[in-house]
């Protein structure tokens, strides 16, 4: 059974990637705060998976003997880790949380969607969810997350132009289980919203609020040029279709004019899930056939459920 070495600060997206990502691969999970010399046994040169969080480079070296199958680099949301690219000569597939113009990515490192918190679906496969039909969902549009001055802005014009809203603002230290509300409920909520407000995060439009509202077939809306899109929300030879625009004053008249429209609406709805599921199932192949190519790992095949065709 092949070895996982988790990063223990990574438990926020941790359900994505063991339930979604890796989902019906077998393996043995290692918990760590820092690599060392010591975990390089021979069991696991070129015969691991490894996720990194933030600082990439004290692993530089130690990644260098591992040689691991599959490398997740999680954070670098402000692209100021360029030598991490370098990371890609150590394994032979490198899934990264972010995308940069600045950066020049080898042919073995792809953009890996944030996913969404843990226990927001409950353990459960994102791909198996049922959304609510959009004609009953509770309200038209929602939001929860910190507030910012940027947010209060996109919330006062919704609130005040569009019926049916829920925007709560609530603190978040990231620790899951001191959240205000909880992943599920917040899962819940959005899973009754018809749009999800995308805020804009720290440091760029890329956050988990994108994946957590399409996982809950919703339609996300964010404030954000077409080359900042390009840029942020690349995967592949596509982006993630978001509803967008220069202003959220524009936005509010564009998420009117769908709602006076249901089967316009519905065609939305249904081109944002359909990248999600596509994206996510090329990830799993190209996980699965990652280890398959490798005669060291061994490792379950993805479940009948699973078995969609792209």
């Amino acid at each position: 059974m092949i070895d996982f070495f988790y990063h223990q600060d990574c438990v926020w997206e941790y359900d994505f990637i063991m339930y979604d990502l890796f989902h019906g691969i077998e393996f043995n999970v290692i918990s760590y705060s820092t690599l060392s010399s010591s975990d390089i046994t021979p069991d696991v040169i070129q015969n691991c998976i490894v996720l990194v969080h933030n600082q990439f480079e004290p692993y530089i070296q130690i990644l260098q003997q591992m040689k691991p199958l599959i490398l997740i680099l999680c954070s670098d949301e402000w692209g100021n880790k360029p030598y991490s690219v370098e990371l890609s000569k150590f394994s032979t597939l490198i899934l990264r949380q972010h995308h940069h113009s600045s950066y020049v990515y080898p042919l073995n490192s792809y953009h890996l969607p944030l996913g969404y918190a843990s226990s927001f679906l409950q353990r459960q496969i994102s791909l198996n969810s049922v959304p609510i039909p959009l004609s009953k969902r509770k309200w038209n549009c929602s939001f929860i997350g910190v507030q910012k001055q940027d947010r209060v802005h996109m919330a006062n014009i919704f609130s005040q132009r569009m019926e049916k809203t829920m925007i709560r603002f609530v603190p978040n230290d990231w620790k899951l289980d001191q959240l205000v509300v909880s992943p599920s409920q917040c899962y819940s909520w959005y899973r009754d919203s018809i749009f999800v407000l995308i805020g804009r995060g720290w440091s760029s439009i890329n956050c988990f609020r994108i994946y957590e509202a399409i996982v809950a077939g919703a339609i996300p809306v964010t404030c954000a040029s077409q080359d900042e899109i390009d840029i942020s929300l690349r995967f592949r030879d596509s982006v993630v279709p978001v509803l967008h625009d220069d202003s959220w004053e524009k936005l509010v008249d564009r998420c009117l004019q769908l709602l006076d429209s249901p089967s316009e609406l519905l065609i939305f709805q249904e081109r944002v899930w359909k990248w999600w599921k596509e994206e996510i199932l090329f990830l799993q192949t190209l996980v699965k056939r990652t280890l398959d190519e490798n005669p060291r790992s061994t490792q379950m095949i993805l479940s009948d459920e699973q078995s969609v065709e792209l």
